[in-house]
């Protein structure tokens, strides 16, 4: 394995959680999210119904490349729904995509609240700076699990 291959390995790993980490602070009827790694794997919150949404491997592409050609967040639509998507990158390392789904709203309602929107992506941004700074050169936490049950007791 070459060292490109183990740093790209290691960022699909604090990609994956990442994400995890993400979607354990989502309200159960806000909206979905979706992180797309560098290969173009994806972690969904909601998973079942992004297919049942009309949400296809070339919508997402599609809002990918536009972000790779500068433009965040892309505002595009899918169907019914509204995609929100911007890159998903640290000052060390660029893990990918966030995109958020906003169910049965419109684009116009989306540029409207773009401020909002804005502030969501920053702070999935924001978990992702945490997340790596919580890793340590493999991919594995740095904070003992023992820390939260001792504060504790």
């Amino acid at each position: 394995m070459n060292l490109f291959d183990a740093i790209s390995m290691l960022s699909d790993t604090v990609t994956g959680q990442i994400a995890s980490s993400i979607f354990s602070v989502l309200p159960e009827d806000g909206p979905a999210i979706v992180v797309i790694d560098r290969h173009g794997n994806r972690y969904a919150s909601e998973p079942e119904v992004m297919a049942a949404w009309g949400i296809t491997d070339e919508i997402v592409k599609d809002l990918c490349t536009r972000v790779d050609d500068g433009v965040e967040p892309v505002i595009t639509r899918a169907g019914a729904h509204t995609l929100v998507g911007t890159h998903l990158a640290t000052d060390r390392c660029n893990y990918g995509y966030a995109m958020i789904v906003l169910k049965n709203y419109c684009p116009v309602a989306a540029m409207a609240n773009v401020d909002l929107i804005e502030t969501i992506l920053a702070q999935i941004n924001l978990i992702a700076r945490l997340t790596e700074k919580l890793t340590d050169g493999r991919g594995y936490s740095v904070v003992p699990s023992s820390w939260g049950t001792s504060s504790l007791n």
